[in-house]
């Protein structure tokens, strides 16, 4: 199978169309027509995960995260982004970003994230643009999920179910003085950096917002405004990346074209 054929899988999950206008998706490194026999599925491509690919013998690469954010003048080893780029190429290892296409898309990280806390009647916390998929329908798409639990359960429960659920072991929650007193029904959850939806969540009259990256005055000022904030990390949510896609890949993908999943841990320890 070829590289662009494995791209065609990628995209019916997470069209690049829908991606963000300042994100960089796509084919970042390689060539579409590479054979592809081995794939690594990961959040971010670092020197860790590029040393697996090596070792594993990996042809391609699919992360969330883009290796490449902005323009690159030149290739050398000066430089880390330097070596890694000359390391994939001089490997013929091709490299696949599905960043904010796949938060926004219809089955992405909203609603994978949203399942996992089991809630219903889920919707999207803000619609951010449409496609025609390969059945000609038009879909809609947005990120992050609002929606109910079956039934109310205090903040306590709620953290600890984040935890067993999501690959985080530390939760910083604003805006609660009792844990166990405040019970939680209606959530809006948003994996990676959701800050810039606090406004929008504000107007939802949601008991928790779930997401990562919220600095010490966005979570004191969302809280005086009557809202608590989980930041589970960025790393600590949207890593349910790795596992929905490798099984995607594996499902998908013709006999003999083996995936797996990256060894790399959180880019931080807890102490």
């Amino acid at each position: 199978m070829k590289c662009k054929d494995i791209i065609k899988l990628l995209q019916e999950i997470a069209p690049e169309e829908i991606a963000a206008s300042w994100d960089n998706v796509g084919l970042l490194v390689g060539r579409k027509d590479k054979s592809i026999s081995k794939v690594l599925v990961t959040l971010d491509i670092t020197d860790e995960v590029i040393e697996q690919a090596l070792k594993e013998q990996v042809d391609m690469i699919v992360s969330h995260h883009p290796l490449i954010f902005q323009g690159v003048k030149k290739i050398t080893t000066d430089d880390f982004m330097g070596k890694r780029l000359f390391k994939l190429l001089s490997n013929d290892i091709c490299c696949y970003a599905m960043h904010t296409n796949f938060d926004a898309a219809e089955n992405g990280m909203g609603e994978i994230a949203a399942k996992k806390l089991n809630l219903i009647n889920t919707r999207y916390i803000k619609e951010e643009a449409s496609y025609i998929n390969k059945n000609g329908e038009q879909v809609v798409v947005g990120c992050g999920r609002i929606g109910e639990l079956d039934e109310p359960i205090s903040l306590d429960e709620l953290c600890k179910k984040i935890k067993k659920q999501f690959p985080t072991d530390s939760l910083n929650v604003y805006g609660a003085s009792n844990m166990n007193n405040y019970m939680v029904s209606k959530i809006a959850i948003c994996p990676g950096s959701g800050k810039s939806y606090i406004k929008d969540i504000l107007k939802e009259n949601v008991d928790v917002y779930i997401t990562g990256d919220i600095s010490h005055h966005e979570g004191l000022d969302a809280s005086d405004q009557g809202l608590i904030i989980i930041d589970a990390s960025h790393f600590g949510i949207e890593n349910i990346f790795v596992e929905y896609v490798e099984q995607y890949l594996n499902q998908e993908l013709s006999a003999g074209i083996e995936v797996i999943a990256s060894e790399s841990k959180a880019p931080y320890i807890i102490v």
